[in-house]
């Protein structure tokens, strides 16, 4: 049996871009920022039939992020230029945590068959809710919808509405 165990040292960056229809006018906001995190994981592996057969199993945790960066905004109509502008934003996101399990076979000596099972705990992400400094600017979030994804190899990240 092999055990084994670590820490993760996350390093995040975001970049989101969206459209804003202004009465006369379309506009946008491209928000950026980065953060970092820790979390941990561990793994073991038995060999069930030596040198033929193998399980393991590896948990890896989730990793809560606290972002910082900016917001710009342009095509923004006169009237709201007050309103909307530029300015520093905010958010919180949890990486889900993952947990995987494997086995593997050793048919003849310089073959390995392996089939690998993944599961991310994307249900768990609901929203992501961007703070901006100038609270009159918080109204950009007001439409909010539940998403998510899973993958067994890779995944895509939600998307902020």
């Amino acid at each position: 049996m092999r055990l084994g165990a670590g820490f993760q040292l996350v390093r995040a960056n975001v970049q989101l871009k969206r459209d804003i229809r202004f009465p006369r006018q379309d506009g946008g906001v491209d928000v950026g920022g980065s953060a970092w995190g820790v979390g941990a994981n561990v793994g073991v592996q038995v060999e069930a039939v030596k040198q033929y057969l193998s399980f393991g199993v590896t948990y890896r945790s989730a990793v809560g992020l606290d972002f910082e960066g900016d917001a710009h905004f342009n095509n923004v109509p006169r009237g709201l230029a007050g309103t909307i502008h530029d300015q520093a934003v905010t958010t919180q996101f949890t990486m889900p945590d993952q947990l995987a399990l494997g086995v593997a076979t050793h048919p003849i000596k310089k073959l390995v068959i392996d089939f690998d099972a993944v599961w991310f705990g994307w249900s768990k992400v609901r929203e992501i809710n961007i703070k901006f400094q100038d609270a009159a600017s918080a109204s950009l979030n007001s439409r909010r919808r539940r998403t998510g994804a899973t993958g067994s190899t890779s995944t895509s990240a939600p998307r902020a509405s």
